[in-house]
């Protein structure tokens, strides 16, 4: 392939007719560029394995579609070689708000978790789920908060973004 050349109208030669290496080069950067993105999110700058992540599915909940609440708290390994073979747990509290259990709500389980207090996730399960009870003619719309706290495990365990989550509980007769 000639491309007009300069002032003279000569033809000259393409960079690729020049230089074949020049583009099995920029394929080699262009490879390694999308190696190292596929690769670079599970290596932390220190080089340490990336955190398991535990949290709420979301931030806030409410009884607006149905006066049973149910509240998932999620694990995400972002290492899943190192964290998806190990337990971790996690602390679970009520840490404020205006509902009053047995009152304005009832705290039910499944199974999976037995209590509010050390919620654990066992080798492979990602989410533990357990459900607010709001009781009818209650009152007020009232609210209640949950926390996360001391995440533990044998790889790096840390709370994530919703480590907190606030539910509202209308309260209304139902």
């Amino acid at each position: 392939m000639y491309i007009r050349g300069a002032a003279d109208g000569a033809p000259r030669k393409s960079d690729k007719e020049r230089n074949p290496m020049k583009s099995c080069k920029s394929f080699a950067v262009a490879a390694f560029a999308v190696f190292m993105l596929a690769v670079v999110p599970t290596v932390s700058v220190r080089g340490e394995p990336m955190p398991t992540l535990i949290g709420f599915d979301r931030g806030t909940y409410d009884d607006s579609a149905s006066s049973q609440i149910v509240v998932r708290i999620t694990r995400v390994d972002e290492e899943p070689s190192v964290g998806e073979n190990a337990q971790v747990s996690v602390e679970c509290t009520i840490g404020g708000g205006t509902a009053v259990e047995g009152v304005d709500y009832r705290l039910v389980f499944d199974g999976a978790v037995k209590g509010l207090g050390t919620i654990t996730f066992p080798p492979g399960v990602r989410e533990k789920t357990f459900t607010i009870s709001a009781l009818k003619g209650a009152g007020t719309q009232k609210t209640l908060v949950i926390g996360l706290t001391h995440a533990t495990g044998p790889a790096p365990v840390t709370t994530g973004d919703n480590s907190v989550a606030k539910i509202t509980i209308n309260a209304r007769a139902r």
